[in-house]
């Protein structure tokens, strides 16, 4: 048995984006991590997963809608659905947007998923998007795509951890964990509002939150358990029709 090994807060430090000081690369270090693990458990995963899409011909797509956050999850989505899960009919697709607004112009794309995950938030965090605002813009394109009968359910926003440009005063970057915080309360209405499902991967994000490498994206095992969870949430979604999947083709 060892002692727990104290987990403090990672933060950049002014003035530290390229500096080599002490003060700088013992706040940013990595290494506070590795005595940790993740441990999954989850005994219907492997039961729903094996058994959904071995029975179908048909190709179900499944969107990723965002930007740069959501590129990151569909490179860890492929790696479960392709090396773990090894489906031929389950295809993972990015339905690149940064604002709400753009899920207008995404309409087309958005029409041959099956269903779409939205994560529309890191964009207009980071420049100030006021509350009322973001509410009125996603509020659109949920009302938009409802008409056009486009499947899809909602992610929480990721936190971002404190970098420079995030934690200086005053910011250059808002997303600041409690303007995500009024992002994803906007976003949970919203869906509660519109009977649309709210994906909320705080219990595996949120311990995490400050373990972003390049201060932004989850491409390590962080991002690899929330795929894995977002991924079970879909499989569950189709099996017991929730939003009645649009059909396969």
């Amino acid at each position: 048995v060892t002692d727990p090994v104290p987990l403090t807060t990672r933060y950049q430090g002014q003035n530290c984006r390229k500096s080599r000081e002490k003060r700088c690369l013992d706040n940013a270090s990595m290494d506070r991590f590795k005595p940790y693990a993740f441990e999954w458990y989850d005994p219907e995963m492997n039961a729903v997963a094996d058994t959904l899409f071995t029975d179908f011909n048909e190709t179900f797509h499944l969107c990723i809608a965002g930007y740069s956050h959501s590129r990151a999850l569909v490179d860890q989505l492929h790696s479960w659905v392709v090396d773990r899960f090894n489906f031929t009919n389950l295809k993972v697709h990015i339905l690149q947007s940064k604002y709400p607004k753009e899920m207008k112009t995404e309409i087309v794309r958005a029409a041959n998923c099956n269903i779409s995950i939205v994560g529309l938030g890191q964009h207009p965090a980071s420049a100030g998007q006021s509350f009322p605002k973001y509410y009125d813009e996603l509020q659109d394109g949920i009302l938009f795509w409802k008409e056009l009968g486009v499947k899809m359910a909602f992610r929480k926003i990721h936190y971002n951890p404190l970098g420079d440009i995030i934690a200086q005063c005053p910011p250059q970057d808002g997303r600041s964990p409690v303007l995500i915080d009024g992002y994803n309360e906007i976003i949970r209405s919203l869906a509660r509002k519109n009977n649309i499902t709210f994906i909320d991967t705080g219990s595996v994000m949120d311990p995490m939150w400050d373990s972003a490498s390049d201060w932004c994206h989850y491409k390590g095992l962080e991002g690899r358990m929330e795929a894995l969870y977002i991924l079970q949430e879909v499989f569950r979604m189709n099996k017991n029709n929730i939003q009645g999947w649009q059909e396969p083709y």
